[in-house]
């Protein structure tokens, strides 16, 4: 045999189950990688295509209710009738002689009804009732949506409650909510208007107290002259393009980035988990600039405004911190040269003391790991949220979405856990 030869066999003798393992996962991990990246990104797409399917039914939707609405309109009897979807019905009656409206709402179950008034949920009024409820001040009464949170709704105080002759009642299943307005009245964070267009928002629930609504939608409307708009939630396609690619950033690379570096000793090639590490972290950056001048675009196309709840303000904390972790990655303290580049071998033989790490690198290497871990907690909340943000503001259920959201999470994160007390407890 050559020296190459020798060499080879030489390294065998040594270390045969090592090297031999080293060549059967190489290519095991590359084609195991490529599988699940491909069954990721499969899922990713038919998720969107259902998503895009969901937009195409909402077109339709909205094409049909137009269609029904104009017919309506040209029904002298009952042009102030409008069918807002399966379960509730809006009805209106303008008085030209206080200049007042009067809005019917009647809802074909039980439960709370809300109007309101508005382009988007946050910082909108709405005037909600909430049947068989007793001990209310103001029942119906007028309040104020900060956030999407369960405690982001408030009764507005008694010198905006503007609410006359209001209602809320149900009988033989089916909850009315009535209530007559005055028009451009000085005391409404947003007056309804006699002529030209008006947004209007409604939602309504499944229990008798303010809940998470089951049904939500906005419609623009003229009283005066009689133009009705029903439109469906906007931009669905934008949003889902935000989520996905935040999913794809925090709830994939990142974990499996942090992973590569917790677990670098199942990782035989030399140096490929400072590769995965460094890499999935580059991606990271670029899909989270992506999702945040996404997020950025739409609320501007959308007319509302920026960073104005903690999801927003989070999402802009997170886009500084993951821009500063990557720019630090690279311009981290170096290490101490190693004992082979002074002449020693790798298990420093030649006697000298291993050289320490600078302070600066210690320092940075205890920032860089919190940081990360913080970042990552950060970024399941984010996801967390953002899939109740995107349930809200379409008005479908996404339960089963976040359940199989924290149920990869807890799988991955309990295997990678599993794994690091594996090597500790059997050594390197």
């Amino acid at each position: 045999h050559d020296h190459n030869n020798r060499k080879i066999h030489w390294i065998s003798a040594r270390g045969h189950r090592k090297k031999m393992a080293y060549l059967i996962s190489k290519p095991i991990c590359f084609r195991t990688g490529v599988t699940i990246m491909i069954a990721i990104s499969f899922s990713l797409v038919m998720g969107f295509q259902g998503v895009r399917m969901g937009d195409e039914q909402l077109v339709d939707t909205s094409v049909d209710k137009s269609r029904k609405l104009n017919d309506v309109a040209n029904d002298t009897e009952s042009n102030n009738t409008i069918q807002l979807d399966d379960m509730l019905t809006l009805e209106y009656d303008l008085n030209n002689t206080d200049s007042s409206v009067t809005i019917k709402m009647t809802y074909a179950d039980q439960g709370w009804v809300s109007f309101g008034f508005g382009k988007g949920m946050i910082g909108s009024t709405a005037a909600i009732g909430q049947p068989l409820i007793s001990g209310i001040s103001h029942n119906p009464g007028m309040y104020y949506m900060a956030t999407y949170a369960d405690d982001g709704t408030t009764t507005l105080p008694d010198a905006n409650q503007t609410l006359i002759n209001a209602s809320i009642t149900y009988v033989d299943k089916t909850t009315v909510l009535t209530f007559t307005k005055l028009l451009n009245d000085p005391r409404d964070k947003i007056p309804v208007n006699i002529s030209g267009l008006n947004n209007f928002l409604y939602a309504y629930g499944d229990t008798l107290t303010l809940a998470h609504h089951i049904g939500s939608g906005a419609f623009e409307l003229d009283f005066k002259g009689g133009e009705i708009a029903v439109t469906e939630p906007k931009f669905s396609t934008e949003w889902t393009a935000h989520g996905l690619t935040a999913f794809i950033a925090w709830g994939v690379l990142t974990p499996l980035a942090i992973a590569a570096s917790i677990l670098r000793d199942f990782i035989p090639a030399k140096g490929l988990w400072f590769k995965i590490h460094q890499y999935y972290n580059a991606l990271t950056l670029f899909l989270t600039v992506v999702s945040f001048s996404l997020a950025v675009s739409t609320i501007r196309r959308v007319g509302l405004e920026h960073f104005r709840d903690r999801h927003q303000i989070v999402g802009l904390a997170m886009f500084v911190l993951v821009t500063m972790q990557v720019v630090g990655g690279v311009l981290r303290p170096g290490l101490p040269p190693k004992p082979v580049e002074s002449g020693g071998d790798e298990d420093g033989g030649n006697g000298e003391e291993v050289p320490k790490k600078s302070s600066a690198r210690v320092a940075w290497d205890y920032g860089h790991k919190g940081a990360g871990w913080g970042m990552l907690g950060l970024g399941f909340w984010q996801l967390h949220s953002g899939i109740q943000l995107f349930s809200n503001w379409f008005g479908r259920s996404f339960i089963v979405s976040l359940q199989a959201f924290w149920v990869w999470i807890g799988v991955f994160l309990g295997f990678v856990f599993i794994m690091w007390v594996f090597s500790r407890v059997k050594g390197k």
